[in-house]
């Protein structure tokens, strides 16, 4: 067996994969590891290993790597391999000014486009973070939070818009897990919940500008005290190298 996959992943009854679409079979099951860290931060991709552990052949590994580059969950170096993307503290600034932007012109389309139905969604999911963040379960919450937000690029009915702002989803699912950081700013799990409210209510009195100030808050105010976060341990490291 592989000499990175953790047991985790070799214990899997799904290792070998056999479904119509392979290909994505394969994309999706790589994915899923990780962004539940399994396969870590900077770790390079071995196509035989994976071929292995998957039961496929390396071209499907290969198909599915370039996949993942798209996404930006894999960086490719011709000389050295294919990796999982490392995430410094510029790349998450440069992820969460870009969300920023985006999701603030996502939410202005989904003023134009929310019915009550999707109301009630957003609100049944709140309602579950707050749930989960009661019972301490970050990890759960992790999940309703991103799907809170994948909802919205849903209801903005802009497909290609949808399409980004879900590979940036996926970018920032990458970096949660990595870091185990993102509630930090958050003096406790329910006030990260608490954090979608003034959005929901935003959106229920269809006030787009009202709406873009409530996510830019929730979005890049968060991200700027990440990414403070994780620059000063990247200086603390550097020092550390020095001495």
């Amino acid at each position: 067996m592989t000499r990175y996959l953790s047991n985790k992943l070799t214990d899997n009854n799904d290792a070998h994969l056999k479904r119509p679409s392979l290909r994505s079979a394969v994309q999706n099951r790589l994915e899923e590891a990780i962004l539940r860290g399994e396969l870590k931060d900077g770790q390079q991709l071995i196509e035989t290993d994976i071929a292995q552990w998957l039961g496929v052949s390396r071209g499907l590994v290969r198909e599915s790597f370039r996949e993942l580059e798209k996404t930006g969950i894999v960086t490719h170096n011709p000389y050295r391999g294919t990796f999982v993307k490392s995430l410094t503290a510029d790349r998450v600034r440069e992820l969460y000014t870009l969300r920023t932007k985006l999701e603030e012109y996502a939410i202005q389309l989904a003023i134009l486009n929310i019915c009550d139905e999707d109301i009630d969604e957003l609100a049944d999911l709140l309602e579950l973070m707050r749930r989960t963040a009661e019972e301490g379960n970050s990890g759960e919450l992790i999940e309703l939070d991103l799907q809170f937000h994948k909802n919205l690029y849903s209801i903005s009915g802009h497909e290609l818009l949808n399409e980004t702002l879900n590979n940036l989803s996926r970018q920032t699912h990458l970096f949660i897990m990595a870091t185990k950081s993102v509630y930090s700013v958050f003096p406790t799990l329910k006030d990260a919940a608490d954090s979608h409210e003034p959005i929901l209510k935003a959106l229920k009195a269809r006030d787009s500008q009202k709406a873009c100030l409530e996510i830019q808050a929730h979005i890049f105010d968060v991200g700027t005290r990440l990414y403070e976060l994780l620059r000063e341990k990247e200086q603390q490291a550097e020092l550390s190298e020095e001495k």
